[in-house]
């Protein structure tokens, strides 16, 4: 599955390059973009029923008065004030179980996708929401994803419950934990994370940063509120890795000594298999003989809540990209075990 997460990552920064030119055509229509909105045009029930709960608490008035900091307040708020639970009702919905299915019984993963991204979103949002009504929410903006990791097979006879909750924030940004669990295992009085991990069948981390929505400016987050030995243990392990992301964005990692090497074996045996194919092992491949594209032009229906081109499509249309490289280049169909990082820039 390797192969494929490195095909995930290109295919989402290509596609979230052509999105926002798109989208940023259609920002003045703000007719059309409630009109989609409100329709929640193709879009999963579960995604539907998130952005409905998010449009009911949206306070965001229809100018653009820009909103200072002086006019926000900011209150520490717990992991818990901003949970939000989803339940999958797939062994008594039939009709929400084969939306979620693909033709060989299992999950569609990319439809998951989707919902991760947009309960991330809505947990966010409830972190940073300001009580003050005469003030303008924040926007925010998904910075990245860490390691969606499926620990388990995800059943699709079994109710499922999806969670999400913050994990770490700092000044404008903060981490979200998504989970999914298998319903009848679940805990919702379990600590945070040791408890859980019985039921736990996928974890995630969306990293998102608040923005003001006139100026486009870093917007100071909600403080966390630590609670337990945990939460702090969870906040502790978040940090340093802002901290890894803050200095790798100013310096590149370099690769290790033994990586370098590694890599430059392939490249010795990939240059000789080019150069003489005959010499080369009969199951070998280049890896450029196993690529494949994809161009997508984003339509007003794929936007989410503040008008830009919705992250849990680019990931959906990126994961079946992957999917369809790994089922002809291994031959069989794929399972997904974990896609190791995703960046939208």
């Amino acid at each position: 599955m390797r192969r494929s997460i490195g095909i995930t990552r290109v295919a989402l920064r290509a596609s979230r390059s052509i999105g926002n030119g798109v989208a940023s055509s259609y920002a003045q229509q703000t007719r059309t973009l409630h009109i989609v909105k409100d329709s929640f045009v193709d879009k999963t029930p579960i995604t539907a029923q998130l952005w409905q709960m998010r449009n009911s608490d949206d306070r965001i008035s229809e100018s653009d008065n820009v909103v200072s900091d002086a006019s926000r307040s900011t209150e520490a708020r717990t992991s818990e004030q901003s949970r939000i639970v989803m339940r999958y009702c797939f062994s008594s919905d039939s009709h929400l179980r084969d939306l979620y299915v693909d033709h060989t019984g299992n999950i569609l993963t990319g439809k998951l996708l989707e919902d991760l991204d947009a309960l991330a979103g809505n947990v966010a949002n409830k972190h940073c929401c300001d009580e003050n009504l005469a003030s303008k929410r924040l926007s925010l903006v998904t910075a990245s994803v860490d390691e969606i990791i499926q620990s388990s097979p995800i059943p699709t006879s079994d109710d499922l419950v999806l969670t999400g909750y913050v994990v770490w924030v700092g000044k404008s940004s903060l981490d979200v934990n998504v989970e999914i669990h298998r319903a009848r295992d679940y805990d919702s009085s379990a600590a945070v994370p040791a408890a859980r991990e019985k039921s736990r069948l996928l974890s995630s981390t969306f990293t998102y940063v608040a923005r003001h929505r006139a100026t486009g400016k870093a917007a100071m987050a909600n403080p966390l509120a630590l609670t337990t030995e945990a939460e702090k243990a969870l906040f502790a392990q978040r940090a340093t890795a802002a901290e890894l992301r803050r200095s790798q964005r100013d310096t590149p990692p370099v690769a290790a000594i033994e990586e370098t090497e590694a890599l430059q074996r392939l490249i010795e045996e990939g240059s000789a298999m080019q150069d003489m194919p005959a010499l080369g092992h009969r199951n070998a491949i280049l890896m450029k003989h196993t690529g494949l594209e994809n161009s997508v032009v984003c339509q007003p229906q794929n936007v989410n809540t503040g008008g830009r081109v919705f992250g849990g499509f680019i990931m959906h249309r990126a994961f079946d990209l992957a999917l369809s490289t790994s089922y002809i280049f291994a031959g069989a169909y794929p399972i997904f075990l974990e896609v190791d990082k995703i960046a939208f820039r």
